[in-house]
Protein backbone atom coordinates (compact mmCIF):
# COMPACT_ATOMS: atom_id res chain seq x y z
CA UNK A 1 0.00 0.00 0.00
CA UNK A 2 1.31 3.54 -0.88
CA UNK A 3 2.99 5.45 1.94
CA UNK A 4 2.26 8.90 2.53
CA UNK A 5 3.91 11.45 4.58
CA UNK A 6 2.84 14.14 6.50
CA UNK A 7 4.63 15.56 9.15
CA UNK A 8 2.02 18.21 10.82
CA UNK A 9 -0.39 15.62 10.78
CA UNK A 10 1.37 12.28 11.24
CA UNK A 11 -0.83 10.56 8.31
CA UNK A 12 2.50 8.39 8.51
CA UNK A 13 2.55 7.19 11.11
CA UNK A 14 -1.07 6.82 11.57
CA UNK A 15 -1.15 4.29 8.05
CA UNK A 16 1.50 2.40 9.24
CA UNK A 17 -0.10 1.63 12.72
CA UNK A 18 -3.25 0.62 10.78
CA UNK A 19 -1.54 -1.22 8.29
CA UNK A 20 -0.26 -3.55 10.73
CA UNK A 21 -3.40 -3.78 12.10
CA UNK A 22 -5.35 -4.34 9.06
CA UNK A 23 -2.54 -7.42 8.51
CA UNK A 24 -3.18 -8.88 11.60
CA UNK A 25 -6.91 -8.46 11.55
CA UNK A 26 -6.97 -9.87 8.04
CA UNK A 27 -5.46 -12.77 9.33
CA UNK A 28 -7.52 -13.76 12.22
CA UNK A 29 -10.84 -12.35 10.84
CA UNK A 30 -14.00 -14.89 10.50
CA UNK A 31 -16.43 -14.01 7.59
CA UNK A 32 -18.99 -13.66 9.78
CA UNK A 33 -17.75 -13.00 12.45
CA UNK A 34 -19.05 -9.76 13.81
CA UNK A 35 -16.65 -9.06 16.30
CA UNK A 36 -13.35 -9.23 14.04
CA UNK A 37 -15.16 -7.94 10.81
CA UNK A 38 -16.42 -4.57 12.10
CA UNK A 39 -13.18 -3.56 13.09
CA UNK A 40 -11.76 -4.59 10.05
CA UNK A 41 -14.39 -2.91 7.64
CA UNK A 42 -13.27 0.38 10.30
CA UNK A 43 -9.71 -0.08 9.66
CA UNK A 44 -10.20 0.04 5.23
CA UNK A 45 -12.97 3.24 6.44
CA UNK A 46 -10.86 5.26 8.14
CA UNK A 47 -7.36 4.60 5.98
CA UNK A 48 -10.03 5.63 2.56
CA UNK A 49 -10.53 9.25 5.00
CA UNK A 50 -6.57 9.82 5.08
CA UNK A 51 -6.91 9.05 1.48
CA UNK A 52 -9.46 10.73 0.51
CA UNK A 53 -8.68 14.14 2.19
CA UNK A 54 -4.80 13.90 0.28
CA UNK A 55 -7.14 13.77 -2.79
CA UNK A 56 -5.46 9.78 -3.51
CA UNK A 57 -9.05 8.85 -4.51
CA UNK A 58 -7.58 5.69 -6.49
CA UNK A 59 -6.53 4.16 -3.32
CA UNK A 60 -9.23 5.74 -1.03
CA UNK A 61 -12.08 4.37 -3.48
CA UNK A 62 -10.42 0.54 -3.25
CA UNK A 63 -10.67 0.95 0.52
CA UNK A 64 -14.03 2.51 0.68
CA UNK A 65 -15.47 -0.30 -1.41
CA UNK A 66 -13.70 -2.79 0.73
CA UNK A 67 -14.86 -1.58 3.73
CA UNK A 68 -18.90 -1.27 2.11
CA UNK A 69 -18.71 -4.79 1.26
CA UNK A 70 -18.19 -6.03 5.01
CA UNK A 71 -21.39 -3.28 6.01
CA UNK A 72 -23.33 -4.70 2.98
CA UNK A 73 -22.69 -8.53 5.10
CA UNK A 74 -22.84 -6.63 8.48
CA UNK A 75 -26.55 -4.83 7.79
CA UNK A 76 -24.39 -2.39 9.32
CA UNK A 77 -26.66 0.51 8.06
CA UNK A 78 -24.38 3.58 9.42
CA UNK A 79 -21.31 1.91 8.00
CA UNK A 80 -23.39 1.59 4.56
CA UNK A 81 -24.57 5.45 4.30
CA UNK A 82 -20.51 6.66 5.21
CA UNK A 83 -19.25 4.65 2.79
CA UNK A 84 -21.57 5.48 -0.09
CA UNK A 85 -21.65 9.46 0.55
CA UNK A 86 -17.62 8.98 0.63
CA UNK A 87 -18.06 7.06 -3.20
CA UNK A 88 -20.25 9.48 -3.95
CA UNK A 89 -17.84 12.36 -3.04
CA UNK A 90 -15.08 10.88 -5.00
CA UNK A 91 -17.33 10.51 -7.91
CA UNK A 92 -17.89 14.50 -7.57
CA UNK A 93 -14.15 15.08 -7.28
CA UNK A 94 -13.51 13.48 -10.37
CA UNK A 95 -16.56 14.76 -11.98
CA UNK A 96 -18.71 11.82 -12.85
CA UNK A 97 -22.01 13.72 -11.32
CA UNK A 98 -24.60 11.51 -13.30
CA UNK A 99 -23.08 8.52 -10.66
CA UNK A 100 -22.57 10.98 -8.01
CA UNK A 101 -26.27 11.68 -7.58
CA UNK A 102 -27.38 8.23 -8.28
CA UNK A 103 -25.39 7.19 -4.98
CA UNK A 104 -26.68 10.33 -3.11
CA UNK A 105 -30.15 10.18 -4.60
CA UNK A 106 -30.16 6.67 -3.56
CA UNK A 107 -28.90 7.96 0.38
CA UNK A 108 -31.50 10.02 0.65
CA UNK A 109 -34.07 7.15 0.48
CA UNK A 110 -32.11 4.61 2.79
CA UNK A 111 -32.45 8.24 5.15
CA UNK A 112 -36.26 7.68 5.26
CA UNK A 113 -35.97 4.19 7.02
CA UNK A 114 -32.29 5.24 8.75
CA UNK A 115 -32.45 8.58 9.79
CA UNK A 116 -28.20 10.05 10.54
CA UNK A 117 -28.53 13.74 10.45
CA UNK A 118 -24.75 13.71 11.22
CA UNK A 119 -24.60 12.69 7.74
CA UNK A 120 -27.45 13.90 5.91
CA UNK A 121 -26.58 17.39 5.46
CA UNK A 122 -23.17 15.92 3.74
CA UNK A 123 -25.04 14.08 1.44
CA UNK A 124 -27.80 17.11 0.82
CA UNK A 125 -24.91 19.52 0.37
CA UNK A 126 -23.04 16.73 -2.29
CA UNK A 127 -26.39 16.77 -3.86
CA UNK A 128 -26.10 20.52 -3.81
CA UNK A 129 -22.66 20.86 -5.17
CA UNK A 130 -23.99 18.61 -8.13
CA UNK A 131 -26.53 20.76 -9.21
CA UNK A 132 -24.14 23.61 -9.24
CA UNK A 133 -21.74 22.05 -11.87
CA UNK A 134 -24.50 21.45 -13.82
CA UNK A 135 -26.21 24.61 -13.82
CA UNK A 136 -29.08 24.32 -11.95
CA UNK A 137 -28.49 26.76 -9.28
CA UNK A 138 -31.62 26.98 -7.78
CA UNK A 139 -32.06 23.65 -6.91
CA UNK A 140 -27.92 24.00 -5.38
CA UNK A 141 -29.42 26.29 -3.10
CA UNK A 142 -32.08 24.71 -2.40
CA UNK A 143 -30.26 21.44 -0.53
CA UNK A 144 -27.53 23.70 0.64
CA UNK A 145 -30.73 25.45 2.58
CA UNK A 146 -31.95 22.10 3.70
CA UNK A 147 -28.19 21.37 4.80
CA UNK A 148 -27.76 23.69 6.70
CA UNK A 149 -31.21 23.79 8.69
CA UNK A 150 -30.24 20.45 9.73
CA UNK A 151 -26.86 21.67 10.74
CA UNK A 152 -27.81 24.40 12.82
CA UNK A 153 -30.24 22.08 14.63
CA UNK A 154 -26.85 19.40 15.55
CA UNK A 155 -26.08 22.87 17.15
CA UNK A 156 -22.31 22.33 15.84
CA UNK A 157 -21.22 25.83 14.82
CA UNK A 158 -18.06 24.42 12.66
CA UNK A 159 -20.62 22.17 10.32
CA UNK A 160 -22.07 25.05 8.18
CA UNK A 161 -18.62 26.10 7.08
CA UNK A 162 -18.32 24.19 3.41
CA UNK A 163 -21.78 24.91 2.90
CA UNK A 164 -21.33 28.50 3.57
CA UNK A 165 -18.48 28.33 1.37
CA UNK A 166 -20.56 26.61 -1.80
CA UNK A 167 -23.22 29.02 -1.40
CA UNK A 168 -20.34 31.87 -1.81
CA UNK A 169 -19.41 29.96 -5.12
CA UNK A 170 -23.30 30.25 -5.85
CA UNK A 171 -23.16 34.02 -5.95
CA UNK A 172 -19.78 34.04 -7.57
CA UNK A 173 -21.40 32.34 -10.72
CA UNK A 174 -23.95 34.74 -11.14
CA UNK A 175 -21.29 37.56 -10.60
CA UNK A 176 -22.50 39.20 -7.25
CA UNK A 177 -18.91 39.06 -5.95
CA UNK A 178 -19.78 41.05 -2.69
CA UNK A 179 -22.31 38.17 -1.42
CA UNK A 180 -19.72 35.70 -2.25
CA UNK A 181 -17.36 37.29 -0.59
CA UNK A 182 -19.46 37.74 2.64
CA UNK A 183 -20.49 34.07 2.59
CA UNK A 184 -16.78 33.12 2.18
CA UNK A 185 -15.99 35.37 5.06
CA UNK A 186 -18.33 34.08 7.31
CA UNK A 187 -17.27 30.39 7.08
CA UNK A 188 -14.01 31.53 7.21
CA UNK A 189 -14.49 33.13 10.64
CA UNK A 190 -16.05 30.03 11.64
CA UNK A 191 -12.83 27.92 12.14
CA UNK A 192 -9.78 30.53 11.53
CA UNK A 193 -8.45 29.01 14.76
CA UNK A 194 -6.23 26.83 13.05
CA UNK A 195 -8.89 23.34 14.10
CA UNK A 196 -9.18 22.67 10.25
CA UNK A 197 -6.23 23.48 7.64
CA UNK A 198 -7.95 21.95 5.12
CA UNK A 199 -11.26 24.43 5.47
CA UNK A 200 -9.30 27.11 5.98
CA UNK A 201 -7.07 26.45 2.55
CA UNK A 202 -10.72 25.69 0.37
CA UNK A 203 -12.05 28.88 1.75
CA UNK A 204 -9.16 31.03 1.28
CA UNK A 205 -8.91 29.50 -2.27
CA UNK A 206 -12.64 30.30 -2.68
CA UNK A 207 -11.53 34.23 -1.78
CA UNK A 208 -8.43 34.27 -3.43
CA UNK A 209 -10.51 33.64 -6.71
CA UNK A 210 -13.33 36.04 -6.31
CA UNK A 211 -10.53 38.71 -5.49
CA UNK A 212 -9.12 37.96 -9.02
CA UNK A 213 -12.37 38.37 -10.86
CA UNK A 214 -12.59 42.16 -9.21
CA UNK A 215 -9.26 42.67 -10.46
CA UNK A 216 -7.38 42.81 -6.98
CA UNK A 217 -4.55 40.68 -7.67
CA UNK A 218 -2.42 41.42 -5.31
CA UNK A 219 -4.90 40.29 -2.22
CA UNK A 220 -5.52 37.20 -4.30
CA UNK A 221 -2.11 36.54 -4.59
CA UNK A 222 -1.85 36.28 -0.72
CA UNK A 223 -5.04 34.72 -0.47
CA UNK A 224 -4.17 31.98 -2.76
CA UNK A 225 -0.35 31.82 -1.59
CA UNK A 226 -1.52 31.27 2.27
CA UNK A 227 -4.32 28.94 0.71
CA UNK A 228 -1.13 26.60 -0.31
CA UNK A 229 0.95 26.97 2.75
CA UNK A 230 -1.95 25.30 4.46
CA UNK A 231 -3.22 22.68 1.88
CA UNK A 232 0.87 21.83 2.05
CA UNK A 233 0.81 21.20 5.46
CA UNK A 234 -1.93 18.79 5.21
CA UNK A 235 -1.18 16.98 1.80
CA UNK A 236 -4.58 17.99 0.62
CA UNK A 237 -3.06 17.53 -3.16
CA UNK A 238 -6.52 18.98 -4.68
CA UNK A 239 -6.38 22.29 -2.55
CA UNK A 240 -2.58 22.66 -3.52
CA UNK A 241 -3.19 22.49 -7.37
CA UNK A 242 -6.06 24.87 -7.10
CA UNK A 243 -3.84 27.45 -5.17
CA UNK A 244 -0.97 27.00 -7.84
CA UNK A 245 -3.83 27.28 -11.42
CA UNK A 246 -5.24 30.22 -9.42
CA UNK A 247 -1.51 31.83 -9.11
CA UNK A 248 -0.71 31.13 -12.67
CA UNK A 249 -4.07 33.01 -13.53
CA UNK A 250 -2.92 35.80 -11.97
CA UNK A 251 0.69 35.56 -13.71
CA UNK A 252 -1.53 35.42 -16.72
CA UNK A 253 -3.34 38.68 -16.34
CA UNK A 254 -0.23 40.60 -15.39
CA UNK A 255 1.28 39.13 -18.22
CA UNK A 256 4.31 36.88 -17.25
CA UNK A 257 3.68 33.80 -19.43
CA UNK A 258 6.35 31.80 -18.46
CA UNK A 259 5.53 32.01 -15.01
CA UNK A 260 1.97 31.35 -15.79
CA UNK A 261 2.54 28.58 -18.06
CA UNK A 262 4.99 26.54 -14.99
CA UNK A 263 2.80 27.26 -12.93
CA UNK A 264 -0.86 25.72 -14.93
CA UNK A 265 0.95 23.18 -16.54
CA UNK A 266 2.00 21.49 -12.85
CA UNK A 267 -1.36 22.25 -11.73
CA UNK A 268 -2.69 20.40 -14.65
CA UNK A 269 -0.52 17.31 -13.92
CA UNK A 270 -2.39 17.36 -10.60
CA UNK A 271 -5.98 17.72 -11.39
CA UNK A 272 -5.25 14.94 -14.51
CA UNK A 273 -4.44 12.68 -11.53
CA UNK A 274 -6.80 13.11 -9.38
CA UNK A 275 -9.33 13.32 -12.20
CA UNK A 276 -10.88 16.59 -11.31
CA UNK A 277 -12.45 17.51 -14.49
CA UNK A 278 -13.55 20.83 -14.18
CA UNK A 279 -10.15 22.05 -13.32
CA UNK A 280 -8.68 20.89 -15.98
CA UNK A 281 -11.17 22.19 -18.40
CA UNK A 282 -10.16 25.61 -16.06
CA UNK A 283 -6.21 25.04 -16.49
CA UNK A 284 -6.41 24.15 -20.08
CA UNK A 285 -8.58 27.14 -20.92
CA UNK A 286 -5.80 29.37 -19.61
CA UNK A 287 -2.80 27.42 -21.26
CA UNK A 288 -4.75 27.79 -24.57
CA UNK A 289 -4.67 31.46 -24.02
CA UNK A 290 -0.81 31.43 -22.92
CA UNK A 291 -0.36 29.72 -25.73
CA UNK A 292 -2.77 31.65 -28.47
CA UNK A 293 -0.66 34.76 -27.39
CA UNK A 294 2.51 32.98 -27.96
CA UNK A 295 0.85 31.55 -31.60
CA UNK A 296 1.51 28.04 -30.34
CA UNK A 297 -0.64 25.00 -31.90
CA UNK A 298 -0.88 23.51 -28.78
CA UNK A 299 -3.88 25.84 -28.28
CA UNK A 300 -6.41 24.13 -30.66
CA UNK A 301 -5.52 20.72 -28.82
CA UNK A 302 -5.89 22.23 -25.48
CA UNK A 303 -9.18 23.67 -26.68
CA UNK A 304 -10.32 20.08 -28.48
CA UNK A 305 -9.74 18.59 -25.14
CA UNK A 306 -11.62 21.16 -23.26
CA UNK A 307 -14.46 20.83 -25.35
CA UNK A 308 -14.92 16.92 -25.19
CA UNK A 309 -14.79 17.06 -21.65
CA UNK A 310 -17.15 20.04 -21.04
CA UNK A 311 -19.86 18.13 -23.23
CA UNK A 312 -19.12 15.06 -21.45
CA UNK A 313 -19.92 16.37 -18.53
CA UNK A 314 -22.08 18.99 -18.75
CA UNK A 315 -19.97 22.08 -18.22
CA UNK A 316 -22.06 24.54 -19.92
CA UNK A 317 -21.47 27.38 -18.96
CA UNK A 318 -17.31 26.72 -19.26
CA UNK A 319 -18.01 25.18 -23.03
CA UNK A 320 -19.49 29.16 -23.51
CA UNK A 321 -15.92 29.88 -22.55
CA UNK A 322 -14.54 27.47 -24.64
CA UNK A 323 -16.40 28.22 -27.46
CA UNK A 324 -15.49 31.99 -27.59
CA UNK A 325 -11.77 30.78 -27.02
CA UNK A 326 -11.84 28.82 -29.97
CA UNK A 327 -13.40 31.04 -32.82
CA UNK A 328 -10.36 33.82 -31.09
CA UNK A 329 -7.93 31.36 -31.87
CA UNK A 330 -9.49 30.17 -35.74
CA UNK A 331 -9.66 34.52 -35.71
CA UNK A 332 -6.32 34.71 -34.99
CA UNK A 333 -5.07 31.60 -37.67
CA UNK A 334 -7.72 33.78 -40.13
CA UNK A 335 -9.88 30.85 -40.43
CA UNK A 336 -12.70 32.82 -40.40
CA UNK A 337 -15.58 30.39 -40.97
CA UNK A 338 -14.40 28.22 -38.31
CA UNK A 339 -14.35 31.68 -36.26
CA UNK A 340 -17.75 32.60 -37.19
CA UNK A 341 -19.17 29.15 -36.35
CA UNK A 342 -17.89 28.77 -32.73
CA UNK A 343 -18.70 32.61 -32.15
CA UNK A 344 -22.23 31.27 -33.42
CA UNK A 345 -22.15 28.67 -30.53
CA UNK A 346 -20.68 30.68 -28.13
CA UNK A 347 -22.97 33.91 -28.69
CA UNK A 348 -26.17 31.12 -28.18
CA UNK A 349 -24.92 29.01 -25.56
CA UNK A 350 -24.21 32.95 -23.82
CA UNK A 351 -27.55 33.66 -24.05
CA UNK A 352 -28.87 30.41 -22.58
CA UNK A 353 -26.64 30.63 -19.49
CA UNK A 354 -26.45 34.42 -18.61
CA UNK A 355 -30.47 34.43 -19.39
CA UNK A 356 -30.74 31.51 -16.78
CA UNK A 357 -28.10 32.97 -14.43
CA UNK A 358 -30.54 36.17 -14.43
CA UNK A 359 -33.02 33.51 -13.80
CA UNK A 360 -30.57 31.86 -10.88
CA UNK A 361 -29.90 35.31 -9.20
CA UNK A 362 -33.79 36.13 -8.90
CA UNK A 363 -34.09 32.67 -7.35
CA UNK A 364 -31.24 32.42 -5.83
CA UNK A 365 -31.97 35.88 -3.81
CA UNK A 366 -35.62 34.10 -2.88
CA UNK A 367 -33.98 31.36 -1.06
CA UNK A 368 -31.30 33.33 0.49
CA UNK A 369 -34.32 34.77 2.25
CA UNK A 370 -35.76 31.53 3.30
CA UNK A 371 -32.27 30.86 4.71
CA UNK A 372 -31.62 33.51 6.39
CA UNK A 373 -35.50 33.26 8.22
CA UNK A 374 -33.77 29.80 8.58
CA UNK A 375 -31.43 30.43 10.71
CA UNK A 376 -32.92 33.22 12.15
CA UNK A 377 -35.75 30.93 13.71
CA UNK A 378 -32.82 27.91 14.27
CA UNK A 379 -30.83 30.38 16.82
CA UNK A 380 -34.06 31.42 18.39
CA UNK A 381 -34.90 28.00 19.20
CA UNK A 382 -31.37 27.50 20.42
CA UNK A 383 -32.10 30.39 22.55
CA UNK A 384 -34.67 28.97 23.52
CA UNK A 385 -33.75 25.39 24.50
CA UNK A 386 -30.73 27.06 26.22
CA UNK A 387 -33.14 29.13 28.19
CA UNK A 388 -34.98 26.02 29.36
CA UNK A 389 -31.58 24.27 30.20
CA UNK A 390 -31.22 27.09 32.75
CA UNK A 391 -34.33 27.16 33.92
CA UNK A 392 -34.19 23.81 34.54
CA UNK A 393 -31.13 23.77 36.62
CA UNK A 394 -31.83 27.12 39.13
CA UNK A 395 -34.37 28.34 41.30
CA UNK A 396 -36.61 30.92 39.37
CA UNK A 397 -36.45 33.05 42.36
CA UNK A 398 -32.80 33.64 43.62
CA UNK A 399 -31.43 32.25 40.71
CA UNK A 400 -28.89 30.00 42.57
CA UNK A 401 -28.61 26.41 41.42
CA UNK A 402 -31.25 24.14 42.00
CA UNK A 403 -31.46 20.46 43.69
CA UNK A 404 -31.22 19.26 40.31
CA UNK A 405 -28.23 21.30 39.33
CA UNK A 406 -26.97 20.39 43.11
CA UNK A 407 -27.16 16.58 42.59
CA UNK A 408 -25.49 16.55 39.01
CA UNK A 409 -22.42 18.62 40.25
CA UNK A 410 -21.89 17.12 43.52
CA UNK A 411 -22.02 13.36 42.05
CA UNK A 412 -19.60 14.61 39.10
CA UNK A 413 -16.93 15.81 41.76
CA UNK A 414 -17.45 15.41 45.46
CA UNK A 415 -16.35 11.44 45.23
CA UNK A 416 -14.48 11.81 42.62
CA UNK A 417 -12.07 14.88 43.43
CA UNK A 418 -11.85 12.82 47.02
CA UNK A 419 -10.27 9.99 45.42
CA UNK A 420 -8.05 12.19 43.04
CA UNK A 421 -6.87 14.02 46.57
CA UNK A 422 -8.67 17.86 45.18
CA UNK A 423 -10.41 18.99 48.44
CA UNK A 424 -13.75 20.31 48.04
CA UNK A 425 -15.30 22.51 50.85
CA UNK A 426 -19.32 22.26 51.63
CA UNK A 427 -21.30 24.57 53.84
CA UNK A 428 -25.03 24.17 54.37
CA UNK A 429 -26.35 28.07 55.02
CA UNK A 430 -29.64 28.67 56.52
CA UNK A 431 -31.20 32.37 57.45
CA UNK A 432 -31.70 32.41 61.13
CA UNK A 433 -35.67 32.50 62.50
CA UNK A 434 -36.90 32.75 58.84
CA UNK A 435 -40.35 31.62 59.75
CA UNK A 436 -40.64 34.91 61.94
CA UNK A 437 -39.27 37.21 59.18
CA UNK A 438 -42.60 36.13 56.79
CA UNK A 439 -44.79 36.02 60.01
CA UNK A 440 -43.70 39.42 60.80
CA UNK A 441 -42.68 41.02 57.63
CA UNK A 442 -44.76 39.04 55.19
CA UNK A 443 -43.57 36.41 52.49
CA UNK A 444 -43.00 39.42 50.03
CA UNK A 445 -40.67 40.62 52.35
CA UNK A 446 -39.36 36.77 52.89
CA UNK A 447 -38.18 36.46 49.39
CA UNK A 448 -35.84 39.89 48.82
CA UNK A 449 -33.90 38.47 52.00
CA UNK A 450 -33.71 35.25 49.61
CA UNK A 451 -32.71 36.92 46.91
CA UNK A 452 -30.47 39.47 48.50
CA UNK A 453 -28.49 36.99 50.63
CA UNK A 454 -28.51 34.59 47.29
CA UNK A 455 -26.63 37.84 45.84
CA UNK A 456 -24.19 38.26 49.10
CA UNK A 457 -23.17 34.58 48.88
CA UNK A 458 -22.50 34.81 44.89
CA UNK A 459 -20.38 38.27 45.67
CA UNK A 460 -18.23 36.32 47.89
CA UNK A 461 -17.37 33.13 46.00
CA UNK A 462 -14.91 32.53 43.32
CA UNK A 463 -15.68 31.89 39.84
CA UNK A 464 -14.68 28.50 39.89
CA UNK A 465 -16.78 27.82 42.93
CA UNK A 466 -20.87 27.64 43.07
CA UNK A 467 -24.13 27.69 45.06
CA UNK A 468 -27.60 25.81 45.33
CA UNK A 469 -30.64 26.80 46.87
CA UNK A 470 -31.25 23.33 48.76
CA UNK A 471 -34.68 24.11 50.67
CA UNK A 472 -37.09 27.22 51.79
CA UNK A 473 -34.43 29.23 53.31
CA UNK A 474 -31.34 26.95 52.97
CA UNK A 475 -28.53 27.41 50.77
CA UNK A 476 -25.28 24.54 49.85
CA UNK A 477 -22.29 26.26 48.92
CA UNK A 478 -19.48 24.64 46.98
CA UNK A 479 -16.31 25.52 47.50
CA UNK A 480 -12.98 24.13 45.43
CA UNK A 481 -9.93 24.42 47.33
CA UNK A 482 -7.05 22.24 48.87
CA UNK A 483 -6.75 24.66 52.01
CA UNK A 484 -9.08 24.56 54.84
CA UNK A 485 -8.85 28.01 56.32
CA UNK A 486 -9.27 29.65 52.80
CA UNK A 487 -12.95 27.69 52.42
CA UNK A 488 -13.17 29.03 56.39
CA UNK A 489 -12.38 32.45 55.20
CA UNK A 490 -14.96 32.29 52.49
CA UNK A 491 -17.87 30.85 55.07
CA UNK A 492 -17.06 33.44 57.69
CA UNK A 493 -16.67 36.31 55.19
CA UNK A 494 -20.69 35.54 54.02
CA UNK A 495 -21.87 34.73 57.25
CA UNK A 496 -20.70 38.49 58.59
CA UNK A 497 -21.73 40.44 55.15
CA UNK A 498 -25.07 38.95 55.55
CA UNK A 499 -25.14 39.88 59.42
CA UNK A 500 -24.10 43.76 58.67
CA UNK A 501 -26.52 44.38 55.67
CA UNK A 502 -28.57 47.10 56.12
CA UNK A 503 -31.74 45.40 56.50
CA UNK A 504 -33.56 48.93 56.99
CA UNK A 505 -33.53 49.21 53.35
CA UNK A 506 -35.60 46.51 52.77
CA UNK A 507 -37.78 47.26 56.08
CA UNK A 508 -37.63 49.20 59.34
CA UNK A 509 -36.65 46.63 62.33
CA UNK A 510 -35.82 44.31 60.25
CA UNK A 511 -32.67 41.40 61.05
CA UNK A 512 -31.20 38.89 59.55
CA UNK A 513 -28.13 36.13 60.32
CA UNK A 514 -27.36 33.33 59.07
CA UNK A 515 -25.69 30.20 60.52
CA UNK A 516 -23.42 27.65 59.04
CA UNK A 517 -22.64 24.39 59.00
CA UNK A 518 -19.23 22.86 57.30
CA UNK A 519 -17.19 19.23 56.22
CA UNK A 520 -14.57 18.74 53.54
CA UNK A 521 -14.23 15.63 50.99
CA UNK A 522 -11.28 15.16 52.25
CA UNK A 523 -12.81 14.65 56.35
CA UNK A 524 -16.28 12.74 54.36
CA UNK A 525 -15.61 11.12 50.96
CA UNK A 526 -19.58 10.15 50.69
CA UNK A 527 -21.79 12.72 49.88
CA UNK A 528 -24.76 11.61 51.69
CA UNK A 529 -22.89 11.68 54.71
CA UNK A 530 -21.61 14.57 53.78
CA UNK A 531 -24.50 16.88 53.73
CA UNK A 532 -25.64 14.96 56.69
CA UNK A 533 -22.81 15.91 58.50
CA UNK A 534 -23.17 19.80 57.58
CA UNK A 535 -27.08 19.43 58.38
CA UNK A 536 -25.96 18.36 62.02
CA UNK A 537 -23.74 20.90 62.24
CA UNK A 538 -25.50 23.69 61.34
CA UNK A 539 -28.10 22.80 63.58
CA UNK A 540 -25.84 22.45 66.42
CA UNK A 541 -24.88 26.09 65.17
CA UNK A 542 -28.44 27.58 65.52
CA UNK A 543 -29.38 25.56 68.88
CA UNK A 544 -26.14 27.18 70.41
CA UNK A 545 -26.68 31.08 70.10
CA UNK A 546 -26.82 31.14 65.74
CA UNK A 547 -25.09 33.38 63.55
CA UNK A 548 -21.73 30.86 63.34
CA UNK A 549 -19.65 28.35 61.32
CA UNK A 550 -19.40 25.17 62.68
CA UNK A 551 -17.32 23.05 62.01
CA UNK A 552 -16.22 19.47 63.89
Amino acid sequence: MKEVTNKSTGSYSTLTVLEARLAVLQKTAKTNDKATQLPLAEIYKTMAEIYFRQSNYLESGKLYSQALSIYARLQNHQGLIKCQNAQASICLAKGDLAAAKSKLEGLLTLFKKHPDPNTEHIVLNNIGIVHEKIGDLPRAVLYYHRSLAIKYELNNPLLPTYTLHNLANIYQQVEDYDTAQKYNQMALDIIDDGSDLNAQATILNGIAQILSKKGQLTEAKQSFEKAMNLATTENNFAQVAQARAGLGHIEFKKRNFINAKKLLEKALEAFRKQQEQEYIVRCLIDLAKINQNQLSNDALLQIHEATRICKINGFRSLLASVYELNASINATKKEYKKAYYYQKLFQDLYKETHKTNILNQVEVNKLSIELENSRNKSEHFQKQACQLEHDSMHDHLTGAGNRRQLDRILADNWQKNSTQKQSNHLAMLDIDDFKKINDNFSHAIGDSVLQIISTIIKDNIREHDTFFRYGGEEFIILIKDNNDEIAQSIFNRIRKTIQIYDWNKVSQQLEVTATLGMVSNSEQPLIEKALKFADERMYYGKNNGKNKLVWT
